[in-house]
């Protein structure tokens, strides 16, 4: 700090009274005084900071909230979309960050379906209160028939039979163009909504073709129930006729017995004898005329008392008033019934033709499906019936191939048999000797046969080797013979083998197993077959058995 002329002139230090100690002094209060005045001066500084922050974080957050307002008029407030949302949760998923125009469209489109559904209803409603009317004045006219009945004129059931044909095809057109505007309508909303076009469009196809199937079925059956209807409606005629018929007659008979009554209450006095046949003597007098007619009078009312009483179906003449008030009782439940029965005939009538209204508006709406659905089943019945051609053929295939098999196993199991007796042995040079079993090296056996080997690969293993034995055997037989074998003398020693083995046993041929016995392969009748074989082992078990005390 430096003081100049003008700062000693204005602190007054140009006296020269002044030492250097006052000096110091006022230099040490200038010196206070500049250093408040710096702190006065921070201090304001300060203060003045703190307010620019202020300002400068209050313009930020308005800066801020005025971006989100110009975000929210360009890109609208996602946030407030949502919290309008928050009561329809499917919605608010539906339409996450999508603008909410598009959730506008939905809901007025939405509303506008709903609104169209409920002037629909409306007239629904209006039309079902026309019916109303209508069924009203027809119930009307009908209890005017029923109280003032008449003939109807034949030119006006012609009328209204023409007129209801035309009422019919007005209404079926009106029907036809009702389903194409819907189905239009339908079309264009599904154009829209492209998402659930194919499963709508199949649901629609489904349901067609149910209530088709539906609608058929219950034609079926409403014209069995109208056959079963016109039926007893014919039958109830014929009884009605006949019920009429024997009405009359005993309403005329009961006539002629209330005269024929009426006529003998009135000669009944005639008849009443004044005079005691104690105090008068009896006469046998000859019957008059009125007597004769009399007789003829009761015996008249009799036969048609007892015609009366076969008719009610009455044990006693008391009963043939009850009987005739049963009658007529069950001939006015008959014609309760038959009422009934018309009015169900005229409600199955309406159905039917309700069914048949509807199943023509179906087969016009699946016409194109019926086509593809009667190709495609034709198609799928030639597939299986050419996979149960190949199915048959390889049957047939797969039967010739067992009945092979079976045919060589029979064969192997019979060469099996035959090379059972074939054993080898060891010589005194340690060489292979061929051991035929004989006869009466058989008898000496007391065990008994192993069972024949069933499994093909251990039956051809064993046959392999004895066949092996038997072929090494006899190729060394002429060397150790010293004479030339030829095929001739090998068979009749295989003759004499068989033979040898065979000569002691006495075979049963009624007693044979089927299974081993085929046409197609051909059999050496001196050769024994494995029963035989069995049989034969079985007697020389039993004959070489120990005794009891002995086991």
């Amino acid at each position: 700090m430096s003081f100049t002329i003008k700062s000693i002139k204005q602190h007054g230090m140009q006296d020269p009274r002044w030492t250097v100690r006052n000096k110091i002094t006022q230099y040490k209060g200038l010196i206070k005084l500049y250093e408040r005045d710096a702190k006065i001066l921070q201090y304001d500084r300060h203060i003045a900071e703190r307010k620019l922050k202020k300002q400068c974080y209050q313009i930020k957050k308005d800066i801020r909230k005025q971006k989100r307002v110009l975000n929210n008029a360009i890109k609208s407030d996602q946030q407030k979309h949502r919290r309008t949302l928050s009561e329809h949760h499917n919605l608010q998923l539906a339409f996450q960050g999508h603008p909410p125009l598009k959730t506008v469209d939905y809901l007025e489109y939405s509303n506008f379906k709903k609104r169209k559904e409920l002037d629909r209803l409306h007239y629904d409603v209006k039309k079902k209160s026309e019916k109303l009317t209508e069924y009203k004045l027809e119930l009307s006219l009908m209890d005017d028939n029923l109280i003032y009945p008449m003939k109807p004129i034949p030119e006006e059931q012609i009328s209204q039979i023409i007129s209801g044909k035309v009422k019919e095809a007005q209404i079926r057109q009106e029907a036809a163009l009702e389903i194409y505007r819907t189905y239009k309508k339908i079309l264009n909303v599904l154009r829209k909504d492209r998402i659930y076009f194919d499963t709508v469009l199949n649901q629609l196809q489904l349901d067609s073709h149910s209530q088709s199937q539906f609608l058929y079925r219950v034609t079926e059956i409403g014209q069995l129930a109208t056959e079963y209807t016109d039926d007893r409606k014919q039958e109830l005629i014929e009884l009605e006729a006949v019920v009429k018929r024997d009405m009359k007659s005993r309403i005329s008979q009961i006539q002629v017995m209330e005269e024929q009554v009426q006529a003998i209450r009135l000669t009944l006095k005639q008849l009443i004898r004044r005079e005691s046949d104690i105090n008068l003597p009896r006469r046998n007098a000859e019957p008059t005329k009125e007597d004769l007619h009399m007789q003829k009078a009761l015996d008249n009312m009799m036969s048609i008392l007892e015609k009366i009483k076969e008719f009610t179906i009455a044990t006693t003449f008391e009963d043939i008033i009850s009987c005739i008030h049963n009658q007529k009782n069950l001939s006015k439940k008959l014609f309760k019934m038959y009422q009934k029965k018309v009015e169900e005939k005229q409600t199955l009538i309406k159905k039917l033709e309700h069914a048949k209204h509807i199943h023509s508006k179906m087969m016009l709406a699946n016409e194109d499906t019926n086509f593809v659905y009667q190709q495609n089943e034709n198609a799928l019945k030639e597939e299986i019936e050419d996979v149960n051609m190949k199915c048959n053929e390889k049957k047939e295939i797969l039967e010739a191939r067992l009945e092979k098999v079976n045919v060589l196993r029979s064969n192997l199991m019979h060469l099996h048999n035959l090379c059972r007796t074939v054993h080898t042995t060891k010589d005194n040079n340690k060489r292979d000797v061929l051991i035929l079993d004989s006869g009466s090296k058989r008898n000496t056996i007391i065990y008994a046969p192993p069972p024949i080997e069933s499994h093909t690969k251990k039956l051809l293993s064993d046959l392999e080797l004895r066949l092996t034995n038997l072929m090494s055997g006899l190729y060394r037989f002429p060397q150790r013979s010293g004479t030339n074998v030829t095929e001739l003398d090998i068979e009749k020693f295989y003759q004499k083998f068989i033979s040898q083995i065979s000569h002691h046993v006495e075979c049963d041929t009624d007693d044979f197993h089927e299974s081993l016995v085929i046409e197609t392969t051909p059999r050496d009748s001196r050769i024994i077959t494995y029963e035989q074989i069995k049989k034969e082992s079985q007697l020389l078990c039993e004959a070489n058995a120990p005794p009891a005390w002995m086991r």
